[in-house]
């Protein structure tokens, strides 16, 4: 661990800033924010549970999301976090307990998720190509519009899940076939 001090979203300097007022607030662009996995579960532990947040500046609306690309949250206890839109491509999710989870619109190319606990988890419109998730459990996750390109599923409880309209191009099902 180290001693830095937990720093504030409102203290780190977005990397992407363009908007229209006119359009909803879900299809507003993201504003990023780095924040390394050491200080993002030192905030969780403190009891924050919700990272995204809609901002409003100069009448404009913003979404600030954090990135955490290529961190290690293996075996992480993050029940009913709120990581929509985040950038977490590459991350080691393995054995997290995830449940209840908002990722929904997350990047999570790549992601390793093995045997992680997504039980209930929202994971709609969530990036998840190239993903494995070998041994995890999706019972009643709502994986509606994800994008499971290339993603390996061998194992992985998908009991109740929600799969409308989630791409599946090459992707290894829980019994093994490739779907294509």
């Amino acid at each position: 661990m180290t001693d830095s001090p937990v720093r504030s979203p409102q203290s780190i300097a977005p990397t992407v800033s363009t908007s229209s007022s006119a359009l909803p607030p879900r299809e507003q662009p993201t504003l990023i924010y780095k924040l390394s996995a050491t200080d993002f579960l030192r905030e969780y532990e403190n009891g924050k549970k919700t990272f995204t947040r809609l901002l409003v500046k100069d009448g404009k609306f913003f979404v600030q999301a954090p990135t955490l690309s290529g961190g290690n949250l293996q075996g992480a206890w993050l029940w009913e976090i709120g990581l929509s839109r985040a950038l977490l491509k590459r991350v080691n999710f393995s054995d997290a307990k995830l449940y209840r989870a908002d990722l929904s619109g997350a990047d999570m190319t790549e992601a390793n998720l093995w045997k992680a606990d997504l039980r209930k988890a929202n994971l709609i419109r969530t990036n998840l190509s190239g993903a494995f998730l070998g041994g995890a459990s999706l019972q009643e996750a709502r994986l509606n519009g994800a994008n499971l390109s290339r993603a390996d599923l061998r194992g992985a409880d998908l009991t109740n899940a929600d799969l409308s309209g989630a791409i599946l191009d090459q992707t290894i099902m829980p019994d093994g076939t490739i779907h294509n």
